[in-house]
């Protein structure tokens, strides 16, 4: 599902977040959940979501 929002829109910084967060909760894959943090907050650094999650 994630993967297709991203193929959708790769800068939506809500799936980016989300998946990030799916990655670290579910999978506990934190290099790649981190990855896709970074990439949420490039693409909206005030991402309220993204900022909580990652710090």
């Amino acid at each position: 599902m994630y993967k297709r929002a991203l193929e959708a829109d790769p800068k939506d910084a809500n799936s980016l977040g989300n998946y990030a967060l799916f990655l670290s909760d579910i999978r506990k894959d934190y290099d790649a959940a981190e990855a896709m943090y970074k990439r949420a907050l490039e693409a909206d650094p005030k991402h309220a979501n993204s900022l909580g999650s990652y710090a």
